[in-house]
């Protein structure tokens, strides 16, 4: 493969503000430290448009970030959001000329960062990361299908993009995990079930909940933990209360991204209930970590024998069930995605004529 390209610029709404752990964009953070690393001459920036709130640059494991503060302002002042991106994408290409903008999700900013690329004759490349794939993200009908290099992480996310749009040509890349940050396995899974995502609507955390009141009668030490938090947090911690599930569920809050690779490494079976996921990160990780995934039909869901696919409430909890009275469970890591291959599959789409 001819490397003929030197400088790469990413754009994102959000980033971490320092190199400490953080569960903000884990998977694009392990890509590009992984990036960093295994290409250290290859110069690459990130403008985080909306958050950090505070304006200002700084490096992260390497990678320089410029953080424009925008902070989700809606219109008229988004006007001078869009503006002040364009701004430091001219600045940075007098610079030094960009080989590549590469946007993560089709939104406002992917609008912005293809428009400058045209304009300068840059090549761009745009990931769609999860619901920006759906007929109400309004900003797609402003895309020019026929000029970027179009990424989506799987193929159920496609077919929800296929339903009201199409690209003749694009690549499915899912994110990797850095297997170097998981701990050794644990000989004792002293986790039963445990969930981790955002304590909201979309995420339908109240599912696992609901089947831990039915799963203790059979179960009578189960152990389940929650990790997240969000806008049902106090509603769900009502629910365990109410329902006497104080001994058997745990909500941990928000944890740094570590501290829940740490959690999987002790868990037997990850249950996500989420009705929508344009990947599901988590289905990789908990896998790496040698535990079992059971949820709906979402992302890469099913993507191994130990990630079980269901369609209904009673399916799963018959399917969990069955793997905890199961004897001889396999909690040995499962490589399904790594990142040095989602780095070495980028490479080749920056390398693409």
């Amino acid at each position: 493969m001819n490397m003929d390209i030197q400088h790469i610029v990413f754009i994102c709404p959000a980033f971490p503000d320092s190199e400490e752990p953080s569960t903000w964009v884990p998977y694009i953070q392990v890509f590009l430290k992984n990036f960093k690393q295994l290409h250290p001459v290859l110069e690459l920036r990130l403008i985080a448009v909306h958050f950090p709130k505070q304006e200002k640059q700084f490096y992260w494991h390497g990678v320089e970030i410029i953080s424009l503060g925008g902070q989700l302002k809606k219109l008229p002042k988004r006007l001078f959001i869009w503006k002040e991106l364009w701004r430091q994408l001219k600045i940075i290409h007098q610079d030094k000329p960009i080989d590549i903008i590469h946007n993560f999700w089709a939104t406002d900013l992917a609008v912005v960062g293809q428009q400058f690329a045209k304009r300068y004759g840059i090549k761009h490349v745009l990931s769609f990361l999860g619901q920006d794939v759906k007929k109400s993200n309004r900003y797609i009908r402003f895309l020019d299908f026929n000029y970027s290099k179009f990424i989506f992480i799987t193929d159920w996310q496609y077919q929800q993009f296929k339903t009201h749009s199409e690209i003749k040509e694009f690549t499915f890349i899912p994110w990797g995990v850095d297997t170097s940050m998981f701990p050794e396995a644990l000989p004792d899974r002293s986790i039963d079930l445990i969930a981790a995502g955002s304590l909201s609507s979309l995420k339908r955390h109240h599912i696992l909940l609901e089947l831990t009141k039915q799963l203790r009668a059979v179960f009578p030490h189960l152990k389940v933990v929650l990790v997240g938090n969000g806008p049902l947090e106090e509603e769900y911690q009502a629910y365990i209360e109410v329902n006497d599930l104080l001994d058997h569920v745990e909500m941990k809050g928000q944890l740094k991204h570590q501290a829940v690779l740490n959690l999987f490494r002790q868990a037997k079976i990850l249950v996500h209930t989420s009705e929508y996921e344009g990947m599901g990160y988590v289905f990789a990780e908990a896998l790496e970590a040698g535990a079992y995934t059971v949820s709906f039909e979402v992302g890469i869901a099913g993507c191994h024998p130990k990630s079980m696919v269901v369609k209904s409430k009673e399916e799963m909890m018959n399917t969990i069930k069955e793997l905890l009275l199961r004897d001889d469970l396999d909690f040995s890591p499962t490589n399904t995605l790594l990142v040095a291959h989602t780095i070495e599959q980028h490479i080749a789409i920056y390398c693409s004529p």
